[in-house]
């Protein structure tokens, strides 16, 4: 009789690292991100080269997904990365987006909340490589259009110190810092918003991620400006559910908000096509693929 055994499926390729210095080989690794390009991004003790730092943990994330069974990605650019710079056979790699949860749409759509003329929100994590000392350039740009920009979420290495600083030079009132609030909250805040915002720098990490805030933005039916970085900016441009801007050109970024604030039609169109292009990008449709890759995974190693 054949015996049964597990496999480890492994969230992130941080955890993957500590896999591999274990030992462990055969996982299917879940690749939500390319790690080792946000290092240039952190503080590290002064006694720490931060360019060996990078070259070692891209050492490990790049073994982490060599020794996997199978590698899962978020993008098509995360995928072709993994493939030509890492070496990483092709039919070890999946995609499957990220995606949202159905149910926290739903309350916030059973509300009915209603929207707040001018509001603009960003929702997510303060960090350098969020780009969201951008927003607030943006905003000094448009103090003059009615528009209040809400940042939702909280900083690390005290860089929500930093943006209200720049706010604060900038003698802008038409800044919100939040802070961090319950994701019930922050949903209604999204839903409240006639225009929702993700700007994003041209590096690495970014190019190659899924943004779960942005596939949450289109869950909710809203009028999104992005940085035409990711894989998903750029579907979301070809198929009209998005104002996309150069990520070097601010005043682009600063015009499609304004646009979004002037016509409310615009923004329904636009908003309208990114809710039903949201219906593929579910958490139960994404977990359902995965379910099939683990399957595969299963039958390909002998294990069932």
């Amino acid at each position: 009789m054949k015996t049964k055994h597990t496999i480890f499926l492994i969230e992130k390729s941080p955890l993957g690292r500590y896999f591999t210095i274990a030992g462990f080989s055969g996982y299917v690794l879940d690749i939500h991100g390319i790690c080792f390009n946000e290092v240039k991004y952190e503080t590290l003790p002064w006694y720490i080269s931060k360019k060996l730092y990078l070259r070692y943990i891209a050492f490990l994330e790049k073994v982490a997904i060599k020794r996997a069974a199978k590698a899962i990605t978020v993008s098509e650019a995360m995928a072709e990365f993994i493939a030509n710079e890492w070496k990483v056979q092709k039919d070890k790699i999946e995609i499957i987006p990220n995606g949202y949860f159905t149910s926290q749409v739903a309350n916030i759509v059973e509300k009915g909340v209603k929207e707040c003329k001018g509001m603009v929100t960003f929702v997510g994590i303060l960090v350098k490589w969020a780009n969201v000392d951008k927003i607030i350039r943006v905003a000094n740009i448009l103090k003059s259009e009615g528009a209040t920009f809400y940042i939702v979420g909280e900083g690390i290495y005290n860089y929500r110190q930093e943006l209200e600083d720049i706010a604060r030079g900038y003698g802008l009132t038409n800044v919100v810092f939040t802070g961090s609030v319950p994701l019930n909250e922050a949903y209604e805040m999204i839903a409240r918003s006639e225009v929702v915002l993700s700007p994003l720098d041209n590096s690495l990490s970014k190019v190659v991620c899924c943004p779960i805030k942005v596939l949450e933005y289109m869950a909710l039916g809203k009028a999104m400006v992005l940085d035409e970085v990711s894989d998903l900016s750029k579907f979301l441009k070809e198929k009209e559910a998005a104002m996309v801007s150069d990520p070097n050109n601010e005043e682009e970024f600063a015009e499609n908000i304004r646009l979004l604030l002037k016509y409310a039609e615009l923004r329904k169109r636009i908003g309208g096509n990114a809710k039903r292009l949201s219906e593929d990008f579910s958490w139960e449709k994404q977990g359902q693929k995965l379910a099939k890759v683990l399957k595969e995974v299963y039958k390909e190693e002998g294990r069932i």
